[in-house]
């Protein structure tokens, strides 16, 4: 079976089990900075733009993951030649697929498509997972939005 593990940054991704966190059957996404340490992750997810400048200011350090990257990413990508050179050994794999129920406009439908839905329709979609499971997505059940 195919399962891939992704952690949210929900303040429930603490019930992701400690032996989850360095060895686990199926691969490991992330989504931006994972909320504590984990080892053997596949994949760093990231969709927007705001991590893209947080990662070129220096605020944020994602150097020992690989990164499966959006459509918005690559924009910032394409724009800023000098940052693309510097970070292209993290790049794991562009993912530019956006669902169309995103909206008809592929401008916009981009920023209707957030990092854990970006990971678990990668998941799905291009890495044919058979079983998801979801740790730290706590705006699915109360809205939590921290």
């Amino acid at each position: 079976m195919n399962s891939i593990h992704i952690l949210g940054n929900g303040d429930q991704a603490q019930l992701m089990p400690e032996s989850m966190r360095d060895e686990r059957e199926g691969k490991l996404l992330i989504c931006n900075v994972p909320p504590f340490e984990v080892q053997n992750v596949y994949a760093c997810c990231m969709v927007d733009f705001k991590m893209m400048k947080s990662l070129n200011r220096g605020e944020v350090n994602l150097d020992s993951y690989k990164w499966v990257l959006g459509n918005r990413p690559k924009i910032f990508m394409d724009g800023n030649a000098t940052f693309f050179i510097k970070h292209s050994w993290h790049i794991r794999e562009f993912y530019t697929n956006v669902p169309k129920y995103c909206g008809p406009r592929p401008d916009i439908a981009a920023t209707n498509f957030n990092c854990g839905h970006f990971a678990a329709h990668y998941a799905l979609n291009k890495k044919k997972a058979d079983e998801i499971h979801l740790w730290g997505f706590d705006s699915i059940m109360d809205h939590n939005m921290r």
